[in-house]
């Protein structure tokens, strides 16, 4: 089953590459599709998120692809003036991949924001310091104002206010420097 969760993120990649092209191309002729441009970064941090966390079930493929799909039509939309046969030479690239050939190389990299916050929001990740009590977690939280939720096992997230962020992490420091999380 892994396997097959493998093969297909792999498809999902080389489908992001070639879409991610195919916006650049039709950016180049003057064209825009923010939707499919804000689509299309939601993408890999999902495709991401799911590989470095080994997350990936095969809804979670579907609704990918569905995403990925729903960009492709965004800008096969936006490209209809450019006539078809850009339709057709970009319908023959993803042909290609779904058959097994390698588009381009896909650069795995962590996300720059964190799911579920607005775009711009502070946050920082680090790995729970040795000694913090979930209690001890929500008091700094609360006399900061800011949020500090769970991440995976061993990891916080901290969001909020830059200051009061950094505030936070300040407090939190004392324990950082008590274990081995650094």
């Amino acid at each position: 089953m892994r396997k097959v969760i493998d093969e297909s993120f792999e498809i999902l990649q080389q489908k992001w590459l070639a879409s991610l092209d195919m916006l650049i191309e039709i950016n180049k002729n003057k064209f825009s599709v923010p939707r499919a441009s804000e689509l299309l970064r939601n993408v890999k941090s999902m495709i991401n998120e799911a590989v470095i966390n080994k997350a990936a079930d095969n809804e979670f493929l579907t609704i990918t692809d569905s995403l990925l799909d729903e960009v492709n039509r965004e800008i096969f939309s936006a490209a209809e003036p450019l006539g078809s046969e850009f339709t057709e030479r970009w319908e023959k690239v993803f042909r290609k991949i779904m058959a097994g050939e390698k588009y381009g190389e896909y650069t795995l990299n962590s996300s720059r924001f964190y799911p579920h916050l607005p775009r711009g929001a502070y946050w920082v990740r680090l790995k729970q310091p040795a000694g913090t009590t979930p209690e001890r977690l929500r008091e700094i939280a609360k006399k900061y104002n800011v949020f500090i939720k769970r991440h995976q096992k061993e990891h916080i997230v901290i969001t909020g206010d830059k200051e009061k962020v950094k505030e936070a992490l300040r407090e939190l420091a004392v324990y950082l420097k008590r274990s081995d999380t650094i």
